[in-house]
């Protein structure tokens, strides 16, 4: 199930009803929705950029069995690192 909501700085609000019990116990995985277009396209260019940078180092390392598993764990940290960042930005003062 996914369910979009605002957080208002103390608890998150479901944009649209959810169908749980109430006091129902669940597990969240917060993934931040950019909404400015300009946002949006810096961290696109961001990524293009490590991934072609990656791609190019990876020619280096050609014939390499492990290199795929190696270059997927580098892409899934920068994604992790990138939502860390993000996440960092609208913390509370």
């Amino acid at each position: 199930m996914t369910i979009e909501a605002i957080y208002d700085g103390e608890t998150f609000k479901p944009k649209l009803p959810v169908d749980l019990p109430p006091n129902a116990k669940a597990k969240l995985t917060i993934e931040l929705l950019i909404d400015d277009p300009d946002e949006q396209k810096k961290q696109e260019e961001r990524r293009t950029a490590f991934l072609e940078a990656a791609r190019k180092a990876q020619g280096i390392w050609a014939n390499r069995p492990d290199i795929d598993e190696a270059y997927q764990q580098l892409e899934e940290a920068w994604q992790k690192w990138n939502e860390e960042l993000k996440s960092l930005s609208i913390r509370p003062s």
